[in-house]
């Protein structure tokens, strides 16, 4: 390979063609990256960013019940006014998967509020999901003679929650960028409004 290339009279070294071939390689790589996640959030990008993130902790506190010595869940049990919890393996099972499967939850709704707007079909999914859910918790709930303390919170807040996800991430209220594409080629900061 010749160690210089001379145009127009300019003498131009292999070490010059790749230091500018990677320049141009940086440029774009960080350009992209900043330009993927600098942008201007919306009011209700901001609530809903909030809103995935507290339910998402308070969610992931179900953990503590996954690795909870089982006295420690009988005495809770009684202390609810349920009676004696059986000490049966099916019981064990379904307490603690359950909670596991209540902290995934958490935990998912945490990581999708890092970027709401690149996953808002799958935030929008999850809050139908969720409505869905929480009339099928409030059905078990009234069938299975669960106390009123229990079944009141459990079931309507979760449909709450889920319906309140659906209206604030509506077509007209909140932008939406494909994941294929960088969120500013789909909404720049000129372009967001401040509010709604």
């Amino acid at each position: 390979m010749p160690q210089s290339l001379r145009f127009v009279g300019a003498s131009v070294t292999g070490n010059d063609l790749l230091q500018g071939c990677g320049a141009r390689i940086r440029h774009r790589v960080y350009s992209s990256a900043a330009q993927s996640y600098i942008f201007v959030m919306t009011r209700n990008e901001r609530i809903l960013v909030w809103l995935l993130r507290v339910t998402g902790v308070i969610m992931l506190t179900a953990l503590g019940a996954v690795v909870m010595p089982f006295g420690w869940m009988n005495s809770i049990h009684q202390q609810l006014g349920l009676g004696a919890l059986p000490n049966v393996p099916i019981v064990g099972y379904l307490t603690r998967s359950i909670s596991a499967l209540y902290a995934l939850h958490g935990a998912l709704l945490i990581f999708l509020a890092h970027d709401v707007r690149r996953y808002l079909p799958v935030v929008r999914f999850l809050a139908v999901t969720d409505a869905v859910f929480g009339a099928i918790m409030l059905g078990i709930d009234w069938a299975v003679g669960m106390p009123l303390f229990w079944t009141v919170p459990e079931g309507p807040s979760t449909v709450a929650v889920g319906l309140f996800i659906l209206w604030l991430t509506a077509r007209k209220r909140f932008p939406y960028a494909p994941s294929t594409q960088p969120v500013s080629a789909v909404r720049s900061p000129e372009d967001v409004p401040h509010g709604d």
